[in-house]
């Protein structure tokens, strides 16, 4: 859909080079977002999709959650999510 109304992305979306983000040294690694929120909840993944056809291509064949890098905060375990899933929060 993006593609073919020439949807123009934010320039997050596109992986570039992350030294540092949020304190955490990455060390120049090619990264990128797949969602653009809250800075709380969203996270950088490892990606080489610079452009609109990678993106489309990666996502294709990726099998790992959006918020699969997002760091938990403090007050949150692994079974934080099905909580919420369960409250019907997601």
């Amino acid at each position: 859909y993006v593609k073919r109304e020439n949807i123009p992305l934010p320039p997050l979306y596109y992986a570039r080079p992350y030294h540092e983000f949020e304190g955490r040294d990455f060390g120049g690694k090619m990264m990128r977002f797949r969602s653009i929120g809250e800075k709380g909840i969203t996270w950088p993944i490892e990606s080489d999709a610079d452009t609109l056809d990678a993106i489309i291509e990666e996502l294709k064949v990726t099998r790992v959650s959006e918020r699969s890098g997002r760091p938990m905060g403090a007050d949150e375990d692994e079974s934080s999510f099905e909580r919420l899933r369960a409250d019907g929060y997601m």
